[in-house]
């Protein structure tokens, strides 16, 4: 965790501030994120039966959706492109029909992921600079706060106890960074090629130019 806030702080600010478009990739993904949160837990909300509960998860379903909102109109009001390239693809978290992905697994995964949003949404305000997403990143910050003690406390009360409750959000934590690591690996991979293929360009570039140069003569 330490790690990664450290990286934030330190590469974030330098790679949003030199291309403004992966800027608003960035801020992009965080809209599709915060919203895919949301249609994750109001999936999720039939199989909670207390009624209070069941509210406090809509609400937190609708903050989330809003975060979203807020985020694409950051986006938009830096005069970005309305639509970015790429598609999102949606995970379903809960899936009750398949073992380990029932509602206490949702719960402690969804925990964490609140838990690690809310600590890293200050390095993302400090890299975000004058962008419209700075004041997002600094505002929901409390919002991620307590959706994360909500979440924990759902968890106990399905679970039964903290020590059961602290146990599951343990291997939620696990499942979260062999995510990570995968994803780290697929980006470290492309970065190796763009590097080979830097190399390449500057070691035997200048051959092929004088090699192009001599022939057009």
């Amino acid at each position: 965790m330490f790690a990664r806030l450290l990286f934030l702080r330190l590469v974030t600010p330098l790679v949003w501030r030199k291309s403004k478009t992966r800027l608003e990739k960035s801020i992009e993904l965080f809209a599709v994120t915060e919203s895919d949160s949301g249609w994750q837990i109001l999936y999720a909300l039939k199989k909670v039966s207390n009624l209070k509960f069941r509210a406090l998860m809509f609400q937190h379903a609708l903050e989330e959706f809003y975060h979203g909102d807020q985020f694409h109109e950051a986006r938009l009001r830096c005069g970005g492109l309305r639509h970015l390239n790429g598609q999102h693809t949606r995970t379903v978290l809960f899936a009750p029909e398949q073992k380990g992905r029932g509602i206490k697994e949702f719960l402690a995964y969804a925990h964490v992921g609140e838990f690690d949003v809310m600590s890293q949404f200050s390095a993302y305000a400090n890299a975000a600079g004058n962008h419209h997403s700075r004041e997002h990143f600094e505002n929901f910050q409390i919002d991620e706060k307590q959706h994360a003690k909500l979440t924990f406390v759902l968890l106990k009360k399905v679970v039964g106890s903290t020590t059961k409750a602290k146990l599951a959000v343990l291997k939620a934590r696990f499942t979260r960074l062999k995510e990570s690591w995968i994803h780290f690996g697929e980006w470290f991979g492309q970065l190796n090629v763009s590097l080979i293929l830097g190399a390449l360009y500057f070691l035997f570039g200048p051959l092929v130019y004088f090699g192009c140069k001599a022939r057009l003569k």
